[in-house]
């Protein structure tokens, strides 16, 4: 699974990611700035999975691995049930799903 997520990346700043979910490992590949590198999380290094929503909509998403935190907004066509379908299947327990 693929989806469009902008990364926050400073107080007032996001960068567009495309994000793929699949062989164990979260990989965000930048979709404007070739200058950023490709972000690879791999289910040894990942923490936590963070879905945090409102009504039935998706919002954010934050990603806790080993060496820091990943939060990121996703789009609003984004289908949540196949998001946490997803997430589930490839990483178990470490989805947690809060509503705001």
């Amino acid at each position: 699974m693929s989806i469009d997520i902008k990364l926050k990346a400073g107080f007032f700043k996001t960068q567009l990611y495309s994000l793929c979910i699949c062989q164990d490992q979260l990989t965000m590949i930048p979709k404007e700035n070739n200058e950023l590198n490709k972000i690879i999380i791999t289910a040894k290094e990942l923490i936590s999975v963070t879905v945090f929503k409102r009504d039935l909509k998706a919002v954010e998403l934050e990603i806790k691995t080993r060496d820091g935190t990943y939060i990121a907004n996703i789009g609003a066509k984004t289908s949540l049930e196949k998001l946490l379908f997803t997430f589930t299947g490839e990483f178990g327990k470490k989805l947690t799903v809060t509503n705001i």
